[in-house]
């Protein structure tokens, strides 16, 4: 089933995985408010929808995402027009960012400045080989925005992130595999069928423990080890209590397979 939140972006439901979807076929996809705000109204429709336990980013254009739109550029020196659009987006990555469902990006083609972010934001990064990498920003006499100080980091660390910051080189999919910046690579016709089997594995783990899990390694970033304990503490107890734990323990035992149902 498809429904059409903006001619950019588009959510499908194809049993438990969702779909958000960028751009149209033989586009080249780029980031502005209406993009921004069509994201985050994606992000909320799937993260709604009960039948969703796992969700695609992927595109139809010629380019994962290309990054800001160029005949944005005179407009961005209003304040009133570059705040609203860099908070529409903010928000839009934050919402993927933290959805207690599991993600997965699935990149072909170019993923440039805030289309490189929006794929980071993914728990699930998978290239295929024609897949290209680039903080852009400096490029075209911009800071960085999107998430890629917090992100960024996260995945190749603290100088790698900022070489690749200051320098804006470009990473083809072999080298970002090997600095930890994307998860695996596949051949470029692998791409969409190799996300669905992973974002289907994942659809099969428990709702409840996905979500405690996603929100405990963000709330760790900072913490002491005591304080991870603290918290993993926190987040397990509702775990105990859950049905999904009984089924679980009872389908182990009786050797069948393990059906949640996310309470």
């Amino acid at each position: 089933m498809t429904s059409q939140v903006d001619s950019k972006v588009a959510t499908e439901v194809n049993g438990s995985i969702g779909h958000v979807v960028l751009g149209t076929p033989g586009s080249m996809h780029v980031i502005d408010e209406p993009f921004a705000i069509a994201l985050l109204d994606a992000v909320k429709q799937l993260s709604h929808d009960e039948r969703v336990r796992a969700v695609i980013v992927s595109s139809r254009a010629r380019v994962f995402c290309a990054g800001v739109r160029f005949e944005l550029v005179p407009q961005l020196s209003k304040p009133e027009v570059a705040r609203p659009f860099i908070e529409a987006l903010h928000r839009a990555i934050a919402a993927l960012a933290e959805l207690p469902k599991p993600t997965v990006a699935a990149v072909g083609g170019a993923a440039f400045g805030g289309g490189h972010n929006l794929a980071l934001a993914c728990d699930v990064l998978i290239a295929s080989e024609s897949a290209v990498f680039c903080q852009s920003f400096g490029n075209i006499g911009l800071a960085t925005d999107g998430g890629s100080l917090y992100l960024l980091p996260r995945r190749v660390g603290f100088h790698r992130a900022k070489e690749l910051a200051l320098t804006a080189r470009r990473l083809d999919a072999p080298e970002a595999y090997e600095l930890g910046a994307v998860d695996e690579v596949v051949a470029d016709t692998d791409l969409a069928p190799r996300a669905e089997t992973v974002a289907t594995s994942l659809a099969k783990r428990s709702p409840l423990s996905i979500a405690a899990m996603k929100r405990g390694f963000v709330e760790a970033q900072g913490m002491t080890f005591k304080e991870s304990l603290d918290l993993e503490l926190r987040l397990q107890m509702p775990q105990f209590a859950s049905e999904d734990l009984q089924r679980a323990a009872a389908a182990f035992l009786e050797k069948r397979p393990i059906t949640f149902i996310g309470r």
